[in-house]
């Protein structure tokens, strides 16, 4: 319980209203780096032939398709 001689008693509401919103930021900043998965953006290889890549581009109507 906070004292009657805290110092958030002498605070006005647009400073605690600030201070709230840092708070709200930095738990969201935790929460971000707590909770992101890098497993679902690094270390994937692809699994392509090149082969068919190459087929791919090589065939005209295929080839203009990606212009």
């Amino acid at each position: 319980m906070l004292s009657p001689n805290s110092s958030f008693k002498t605070m006005n509401r647009a400073e605690l209203k600030l201070l709230h919103q840092k708070l709200k930021e930095i738990v969201e900043d935790l929460e971000s780096a707590i909770y992101s998965d890098t497993e679902s953006y690094t270390n994937h290889t692809l699994n392509v032939d090149y082969q068919d890549v190459l087929d791919y581009y090589n065939d005209t109507a295929n080839a203009e398709e990606g212009l």
